[in-house]
């Protein structure tokens, strides 16, 4: 069996928590992200964070309703780019 070829994604995703990628939605990222085999970086105002590393995605800084840029690599990279817009574009969950 061949495997899927690996390819990489890349988006602009809006963060809708009203307090930004603080603790709860760092840690909701990370473990969305170790659910798949694909890499996934982070960015905002020119830093990168590693998408399976929460003291790296809070040390970003994001701010409620910014834009950040996401790039996945991997076979599964597409299912993980939607995966993350769903998660991000939640504000009850982290809003509660």
């Amino acid at each position: 069996m061949t495997p899927a070829p690996s390819v990489t994604i890349r988006a602009s995703l809006r963060v809708a928590a009203k307090l930004g990628l603080h603790a709860r939605p760092s840690t909701a990222v990370a473990r969305l992200v170790a659910k798949f085999a694909s890499r996934v970086s982070l960015s905002w105002n020119g830093a990168t964070a590693d998408g399976r590393s929460i003291i790296e995605l809070m040390t970003l800084n994001v701010p409620g309703g910014a834009e950040i840029a996401v790039e996945a690599t991997g076979s599964d990279a597409p299912a993980l780019i939607e995966a993350l817009r769903g998660l991000l574009e939640e504000t009850v969950k982290f809003d509660g």
